[in-house]
């Protein structure tokens, strides 16, 4: 999970009433038990500037109310929130009694505009906590930090919040690609293919480690 600085805390309870005013569905709202306004990561309160892609970054905690629901109403609950909250921002998601499920990072610039698709989730079974990453010297590259450690990717000097979420696309399309030809590779019975399969997972493998880095 994700850890934040006591400065940035908020705390502000978010009705599910204000949802619906506010335009989240209400099929997604019934999957809701609970919001928390937890962080506001803004100047003020974690001492870094802010550039004109991102002013303010926000953190969620979502609680839902069945623990067993799929990634995909996760989802859907998400990008219900993306179209209702300006400023990019981390979603902590945990289940109706407290446990945490996993986090996602919506990098979006403060003006609202969305890199197409380009929510980032990373399940809590996969990594220990994770805190603010260091060496940022702005709230982009804060964000940057941040959505570069839920990806498994390193954050790359002078990148910008654009260039990294192109990088990150690039990333997730060869990712997808490497686990269809292992998958490939484990049926397949004829030894000459097995080997041409072999040799395209290990080149993959090298792109993948090239982009994520």
């Amino acid at each position: 999970m994700i850890e934040f600085p006591q400065s940035a805390a908020f705390g502000e309870r978010i009705t599910l009433a204000k949802l619906k005013r506010q335009g989240l569905g209400a099929s997604l709202v019934s999957l809701v038990k609970e919001v928390t306004w937890a962080y506001k990561l803004a100047p003020s309160t974690v001492s870094l500037a802010s550039t004109a892609s991102v002013r303010e970054v926000e953190v969620f905690d979502l609680r839902l109310k069945t623990a067993g629901e799929k990634l995909r109403k996760w989802a859907e609950v998400v990008s219900g929130l993306n179209a209702i909250v300006r400023n990019p921002f981390v979603v902590r998601i945990f289940s109706e009694d407290g446990e945490f499920i996993e986090s996602a990072i919506v990098p979006k610039e403060s003006n609202g505009a969305l890199f197409g698709d380009s929510v980032i989730y990373r399940m809590a079974h996969s990594a220990d906590d994770i805190g603010l990453p260091s060496g940022v010297t702005n709230l982009e590259t804060l964000l940057i930090g941040l959505s570069a450690a839920l990806a498994g990717m390193s954050a790359r000097s002078g990148e910008g919040l654009r260039g990294f979420i192109e990088r990150h696309y690039r990333v997730e399309s060869l990712r997808g690609e490497l686990a269809e030809t292992e998958r490939k590779l484990a049926k397949e019975t004829q030894l000459a293919r097995k080997y041409e399969l072999a040799k395209e997972v290990r080149r993959l493998q090298k792109e993948v480690a090239k982009a994520a880095s």
